[in-house]
C-alpha cells in the first residue's frame, strides 16, 4: 500500500475539505498544517465558523465555504452541488477529506478520475461506529477513493480487508510543527501489507 503512485507530490494542488468549520481536533490539525505548508493548498468547508474566522485572522484566504452567508440553515443538497461545481471546475487538483461527512460528500461529488485522498481519523470497526457508518464506509466511499491518509496503525488496523490494497500512508495528527520540513511532515509512516 503506497501513496507514491500518486506522483510528485509537490506538482500537485491539494484542496482540503471539511464539512465543519467548528474547532475539533481534527480542524485543529488542519489549521496548523495549512498555515505552515508550502503545498499549494485550499480549504473547502461545508460552513462558515470558527476555523474560518480563525485562518483569515491569520491571513489565510485560500477558504471556499459552500454556505451563503445568508444561509441560517444550509442545505446538504445545496452543498452537495456547489461542491460538485468546484469539484468540475478543478478537476486536476487533489481533494483531501478531513472528516467522515466530507468523505462521503467528496465520493459521492467527484467527478471522473479526479483524486480524493481520505485522512481518516476513525476506526472502522464495529466499536468505533455504527452499522449504517461502517456500511457508507465501506461501499460508498473507500470503493471511491484514490487513498488513505491514516492518523495511526491502529485506525489503518480497522480498514476491513477488501479495502487495505489501498495506497495507504500513517500521517501522525500535526499537534506541533516540530517534524515540519518543506511543507511535509517528516512523521509519516508507509505501513506494509502483512
Amino acid at each position: 500500500m503506497r501513496i507514491e503512485r500518486l506522483g510528485d507530490m509537490t506538482q500537485l494542488s491539494f484542496v482540503f475539505v471539511d464539512h465543519t468549520a467548528a474547532t475539533g481536533g481534527a480542524e485543529l490539525g488542519l489549521e496548523r498544517f495549512l498555515l505552515r505548508t508550502k503545498l499549494p493548498a485550499r480549504l473547502v468547508l461545508f460552513e462558515h465558523g470558527p476555523l474560518e474566522y480563525r485562518l483569515r485572522a491569520k491571513r489565510y484566504s485560500e477558504i471556499d465555504v459552500l454556505q451563503r452567508v445568508d444561509d441560517s440553515r444550509p442545505s446538504l443538497i445545496r452543498q452537495f452541488w456547489r461542491l460538485r461545481s468546484a469539484m468540475r471546475a478543478a478537476p486536476d487538483d487533489v481533494y483531501v477529506s478531513n472528516s467522515m461527512r466530507a468523505a462521503l460528500m467528496v465520493s459521492l461529488a467527484r467527478p471522473g478520475k479526479s483524486r480524493h485522498l481520505y485522512y481518516l481519523q476513525d476506526g472502522l470497526d464495529a466499536a468505533s461506529l455504527g452499522l449504517v457508518k461502517r456500511l457508507l464506509m465501506r461501499y460508498v466511499v473507500l470503493p471511491r477513493v484514490t487513498g488513505l491518509l491514516v492518523n495511526s496503525r491502529w485506525t489503518l488496523s480497522t480498514v476491513p480487508a477488501r479495502w487495505r490494497r489501498l495506497p495507504a500512508r500513517v500521517v501522525y495528527s500535526l499537534s506541533g510543527t516540530d517534524g515540519l520540513v518543506g511543507g511535509v511532515s517528516t512523521r509519516t509512516e508507509t505501513p506494509t501489507n502483512g
